[in-house]
């Protein structure tokens, strides 16, 4: 009997090439005063919809049609970033990220997919809040976080186009993640 391949994977609004580009320069301002942070490459930085976990391969094609239909009503909108943030874990910063102000479409659209995928997903215990994430902080590392440094970063205030909603295969390697794109959908 053949065992099933799973990969893991999510679905995830892709950020244009300008709007990484500035990630990175905002990354740039706040690594000096971070140290011990693990940085997420620019070209990784996306908006993630709905974390999948492992899935089977044989699955990949239904998921695409989920995300063919679940996306037919949305368009492409302009999303800007706001101001820098932590998620915290007992009382320590664990991940840092942006906040977005067109929350309320990126809670449409992570609505509706969580409505069309009731089959093998993992539910999340926490109400789902759209961010994009610039770094994590590992456990077991004491962070030296210089808090003061996060108010003095510049962000930028411009409008970035969104219309990518794609569907990746993550893998975990020892030097971070890698993101294969498994399908992409163009919101017109």
């Amino acid at each position: 009997m053949q065992e099933n391949k799973t990969i893991r994977s999510f679905i995830a609004l892709e950020v244009p090439k300008d709007l990484q580009i500035a990630c990175g320069q905002i990354q740039s301002e706040l690594k000096p005063n971070l140290p011990r942070v693990k940085w997420v490459k620019p070209e990784n930085i996306h908006l993630t919809l709905k974390f999948l976990g492992q899935i089977n391969t044989e699955d990949t094609s239904r998921f695409i049609e989920i995300i063919k239909n679940a996306f037919v009503n949305f368009t492409a909108f302009s999303l800007q970033i706001r101001k820098l943030g932590f998620f915290s874990s007992k009382g320590k910063p664990r991940i840092i990220f942006l906040t977005v102000r067109q929350e309320k479409i990126i809670k449409d659209m992570h609505d509706k997919l969580k409505k069309v995928l009731t089959f093998d997903c993992p539910a999340k215990p926490t109400p789902f809040r759209p961010h994009i994430t610039l770094a994590r902080i590992k456990d077991g590392v004491p962070p030296d976080i210089n808090l003061s440094s996060i108010n003095k970063v510049n962000i930028p205030d411009k409008n970035f186009l969104a219309n990518q909603i794609c569907f990746f295969e993550s893998k975990l390697t020892p030097k971070g993640p890698q993101y294969k794109k498994l399908f992409s959908l163009t919101l017109n």
